[in-house]
């Protein structure tokens, strides 16, 4: 056996430590999440390629931030739904579907989480600012329509502004840069220092899987390619991981 704890090498799994994003985390807790407090609402995109962090950062402040709520908008086909389950979460259940934005962030006030303000993650939401303008606006201009204290962070791989109109309210833009070799390898050895049977895994291996994952900058890449280069050594009965277990799985 190679693999003592799959969790690490899992991708939905959120690290006791974001490598090199404390700047990102920064920015959020002192755009967002400190005004918030002071009942003072702000708007944030979040972009950048695939594998950058940018839903485990979100992920990893949700961790100290109650206030904070993630969803992702490929599972709606409006901003209303995407609400109205909001709302669940919020323990304010809808009796009915097709609801008025009025009455959705008047329900939405009435939570015990809006007295010290709502902060609202979502990701994966170009498809929903190309698609529901008309949602996009009132969720971002949410605080001068409805007068509620509601902060929002779209995550998208590309830039979402290009897609907003001044309409839309002041936007703060915050990019996600690709993560260079060296920073995939200081993810992917503490991820195997964790996830695997010490020795199973030579720093040689790790730097192969870097150099492979740099040409794309992405530790999400790099995280998968460890672990089906591991279960493929399980495979083989081996209690090593070889160059060739990677190669398999990168090709």
């Amino acid at each position: 056996m190679i693999v003592i704890n799959p969790d690490p090498l899992d991708l939905s799994y959120v690290p006791d430590r974001m490598f090199f994003r404390d700047d990102h985390i920064k920015a959020i807790t002192s755009a967002l999440i400190q005004p918030s407090k002071s009942k003072i609402s702000t708007n944030m995109v979040i972009y950048g390629p695939s594998g950058t962090g940018k839903t485990s950062t979100i992920k990893f402040i949700m961790k100290s931030t109650p206030s904070l709520i993630y969803e992702n908008a490929a599972s709606y086909q409006n901003v209303r739904q995407l609400l109205e389950h909001v709302l669940l979460r919020l323990g304010r259940p809808t009796a009915y579907k097709g609801m008025s934005y009025n009455d959705i962030f008047y329900l939405m006030k009435s939570s015990s989480y809006a007295s010290n303000g709502i902060i609202l993650a979502i990701d994966e939401a170009s498809g929903l600012i190309r698609n529901d303008r008309d949602g996009i606006y009132n969720l971002l201009r949410s605080k001068e329509i409805y007068n509620i204290n509601l902060s929002i962070i779209i995550i998208s791989m590309e830039n979402p502004v290009l897609y907003l109109e001044r309409r839309y309210g002041t936007v703060i833009e915050l990019p996600f840069n690709k993560y260079t070799k060296p920073e995939i390898l200081d993810i992917i050895r503490d991820r195997s220092v964790k996830s695997l049977v010490p020795g199973s895994c030579s720093i040689e291996i790790l730097d192969f899987i870097s150099e492979i994952s740099s040409k794309f900058g992405s530790a999400r890449y790099a995280i998968e390619l460890l672990q089906k280069a591991a279960y493929m050594a399980e495979y083989r009965s081996s209690t090593i991981i070889s160059a060739d277990d990677v190669v398999l799985r990168y090709q």
